[in-house]
């Protein structure tokens, strides 16, 4: 099992609805699913993606979305959906606002970037979108309750750090391992099987979306115990093992349908 080491300093990251830096997984989250996904794409999606991109790694284009909202204010909703807790799950009818959620951007970048009769500028930003969005659906807490933000207004304390539930797994679980984002990603490829690829490369987003609630739902408003997490409660280092194992799953799916879905997208039409 991989040694887990618990960063010095942890931050508290505001939420995605608050803050126009947060960010789910953090930057190097978001780094690892770009590096385990070029892995995945196709020789006809590398070869679109350098027509596009000039810096044609998903890596370094993860985090544009974050670092544009403070400038682009309405797109703050596009990364994530909030789903009533009493809900089966992710619903369109009833959970898609007027200024769109990241299942429904995820589905309508996908359509902007297979589309090669729009212009070079609007399909790199699509592109940017679509690497970014399908990171943030496969973080739990970015669909899960309105009444607490995603778990933003839930604190939480491990060891000597205070911050508050969602900040602890969009950073703190990544940053636990102590891994530079190439390292993680190589351990995470190591760990994919082909039965992975089978089973993860289906679906729509919505489904996906689903999954994260769920998840959100069973592992990450619950402790360790299975009881539900208060605000002011200190998590144990046995939350923190438990929910990594969740975490690399979830970074390991991100990156294998964030290819699958360029693939898709860029696949030569007759």
């Amino acid at each position: 099992m991989r040694t887990l080491k618990i960063a010095a300093c942890l931050f508290v990251a505001l939420s995605p609805w608050l803050a126009p830096s947060a960010a789910a997984w953090g930057s190097k989250g978001h780094e690892v699913i770009g590096f385990v996904a070029d892995q995945h794409l196709s020789a006809e999606t590398r070869a679109a993606l350098k027509e596009i991109c000039s810096s044609p790694s998903l890596a370094y284009i993860g985090n544009w979305a974050d670092a544009v909202r403070e400038d682009r204010p309405e797109t703050a909703p596009w990364h994530y959906v909030n789903i009533p807790p009493d809900a089966a799950g992710f619903s369109a009818e009833r959970d898609v606002p007027p200024a769109g959620c990241v299942v429904d951007r995820i589905e309508h970048f996908q359509k902007v970037l297979a589309d090669k009769s729009r212009k070079k500028d609007e399909r790199l930003d699509a592109l940017r979108w679509l690497v970014h969005l399908v990171a943030d659906l496969h973080q739990p807490l970015h669909c899960a309750r309105a009444d607490d933000l995603g778990g933003n207004l839930i604190e939480v304390k491990f060891g000597e750090v205070v911050t508050n539930l969602h900040a602890f797994w969009d950073t703190e679980i990544v940053e636990a391992q102590g891994l530079a984002q190439r390292e993680y990603a190589r351990q995470l490829l190591a760990d994919i099987r082909r039965e992975d690829l089978e089973a993860w490369r289906r679906g729509a987003p919505a489904e996906w979306a689903s999954e994260s609630f769920q998840l959100a739902r069973s592992e990450a408003y619950r402790d360790e115990r299975g009881e539900p997490i208060a605000s002011g409660q200190r998590l144990g280092r046995a939350y923190l093992t438990a929910r990594t194992v969740i975490v690399d799953e979830q970074l390991k799916k991100a990156a294998v349908r964030l290819a699958w879905l360029l693939n898709e997208a860029l696949a030569q039409k007759a």
